[in-house]
């Protein structure tokens, strides 16, 4: 006998093919009726002592057990408390869950995305209440770093709560110790993307051995020649503080005057500057 938890957060009760949930708590006794009285019209009853214990069968089933079935609802139900521990991704928890299980049982288990969608749900109730302002957003702790099993920092910038412009910069030393290696970046900015509160997702872009790497995220709250420039002058001096120094030769980026004023600023005029001829072209079609 084993008790899971369902996504409602109720009591199942499994017991030898079959499961149940609870009918009625009594002094000195718990009644538990077959979880399929409803689709089945099953009249299939147990009791247990009050500490969930000894089950003696009340009334009979009128359809067969399926332990297989069990054992899927009980590792759904493993998978879920692994999520809502926060130490797994999601991901990791199915990977994880689904290797442990044989063929039979994972014959059975549900859509592969229903699955993933739920254990995301169920993660999604260990994040922090939603900022209806920036002036509510304040990152510390745990969400500063990567998470688990690591921890390494991922903040490097916040200008903090009460900026006219507020600028967020995430990225690890190892991202950091890339864009330093490299001579060629690759800037862009994504406006759908980024959270509420926010403008845009903008992200510094490097090759390492041959594959595009991401190795900085930001989050602005505007678009201006001053938000830009304290973005790199930050960035320039988090990088100093790891004794990383930033020195791009070339820049490949949107044609964007506020980002180019801001790159000659901070970088002097030596950075060789290339566009985008797709952004190019948007540009010019604005104009037309």
């Amino acid at each position: 006998m084993e008790i899971i938890t369902s996504n409602k957060g109720c009591e199942k009760l499994c017991y030898n093919g079959y499961m149940y949930v609870l009918k009625h708590f009594g002094k000195s006794k718990i009644t538990w009726r077959c979880s399929k009285r409803s689709s089945f019209k099953c009249m299939g009853e147990l009791y247990t002592n009050v500490q969930k214990e000894d089950p003696v069968l009340k009334s009979n089933h009128n359809h067969f057990g399926d332990s297989e079935k069990v054992d899927v609802e009980k590792a759904l139900c493993i998978m879920k408390e692994q999520s809502k521990s926060g130490l797994s991704k999601p991901l990791e928890v199915y990977a994880e869950g689904v290797a442990k299980l044989d063929g039979n049982i994972r014959s059975k288990m549900p859509v592969e995305d229903h699955v993933k969608r739920t254990l995301r749900n169920q993660r999604s109730k260990l994040n922090p209440i939603e900022p209806t302002s920036l002036d509510n957003l304040i990152i510390d702790d745990e969400w500063c770093t990567t998470g688990h099993p690591e921890y390494k920092n991922l903040l490097i910038f916040d200008n903090g709560v009460g900026s006219e412009q507020r600028i967020l910069i995430f990225g690890t030393v190892e991202g950091m110790n890339n864009l330093s290696k490299s001579s060629t970046w690759y800037l862009d900015g994504n406006f759908s993307l980024a959270p509420k509160l926010f403008l845009q997702l903008y992200v510094i872009r490097v090759i390492v051995n041959g594959i595009f790497t991401t190795a900085i995220y930001c989050l602005l709250q505007r678009k201006t020649y001053e938000t830009y420039k304290l973005l790199f002058k930050s960035l320039i001096e988090k990088c100093a503080e790891k004794n990383l120094y930033l020195d791009p030769k070339y820049v490949h980026l949107d044609f964007e005057k506020a980002v180019i004023k801001a790159m000659y600023k901070i970088f002097n005029r030596e950075v060789n500057i290339r566009g985008c001829f797709y952004h190019l072209s948007q540009s010019t079609h604005r104009k037309v």
